[in-house]
């Protein structure tokens, strides 16, 4: 006569190769599971500034460039003021167009390393030169 086995002898059986198995796959160790590293996320310049609604024709006196930013110091700019503005820079001497839309103060660039008292969110164009001159 054949002997079969009950349900509960099977679960008996079963249930600790199964929980074995799971911890050979999950590569179960006695340490810890490393947590993952949190990864600085880069805040957004413009949630901290100011919005304003400046414009303006002017002569740009100064031009640092720091990847895709470009920093513009205009001539008739305060002291401290300077204008950032993305995409390819202007050249010393030219006139500009310039719409400023929001405004930081104390910014810090960290790809230059430098502070900027009062710093302009700018779009600019060249300021169309009258050729008949």
């Amino acid at each position: 006569m054949k002997r079969s086995l009950q349900p509960a002898t099977l679960s008996f059986l079963f249930a600790p190769a199964m929980m074995f198995a799971a911890a050979a796959l999950s590569g179960c160790s006695d340490s810890p599971a490393p947590v993952a590293q949190a990864q600085a996320v880069p805040s957004n310049p413009l949630s901290e500034a100011t919005p304003v609604d400046l414009e303006g024709v002017d002569e740009v006196s100064e031009v640092l460039v720091a990847g895709r930013y470009s920093y513009l110091r205009l001539r008739g700019s305060s002291p401290g003021e300077w204008h950032v503005v993305m995409g390819r820079a202007p050249r010393v001497g030219d006139s500009v167009h310039y719409r400023a839309y929001a405004v930081a103060k104390n910014f810090h660039s960290s790809s230059l390393q430098r502070d900027f008292e009062r710093l302009l969110f700018t779009s600019v164009k060249p300021e169309a030169r009258d050729h008949d001159a």
